[in-house]
């Protein structure tokens, strides 16, 4: 896995998969994916936003090396396995993390229940993502 190496590289993440609820109205949800294949391609849908109305985008190595960052410093590979969910809420908020590394994966999913650092890696993952939709 790729957390404690201090010279990752940039080709270890294959594929991300971050998605989180904001709501039960239509389109309440924010989803990020991003793959790599000779280059990254990111598929960024805002909240608000329908899927066929996602953007996707070339995605830059730095904006990859500022999420490896997020990862090692919140100690996302913690998250591995994390499903937790509040059944007694009827209409709350859930999320959805997956990412493949070229030596591991890590997942983790939840409904009103979220692992350590959730709300920054979060905020940290809205910020890097959604500044390619500003920008476009």
């Amino acid at each position: 896995m790729f957390v404690g190496k201090k010279d990752t590289e940039i080709t270890d993440i294959k594929h991300l998969s971050f998605s989180y609820s904001t709501g039960t109205m239509m389109n309440a949800s924010v989803s990020y994916t991003l793959d790599f294949d000779d280059k990254y391609v990111a598929k960024i849908k805002p909240n608000g936003v329908s899927e066929e109305d996602a953007t996707l985008i070339d995605f830059k190595n730095e904006d990859v090396m500022k999420i490896l960052d997020v990862f090692k410093k919140y100690q996302v590979q913690k998250w591995d396995g994390f499903k937790k969910y509040d059944k007694n809420v009827l209409d709350g908020n859930s999320f959805y993390f997956s990412v493949t590394f070229k030596d591991g994966e890590i997942s983790a999913d939840g409904y009103m229940m979220y692992p350590k650092n959730y709300i920054e890696v979060k905020n940290e993952l809205d910020n890097i993502f959604l500044n390619y939709v500003k920008n476009s």
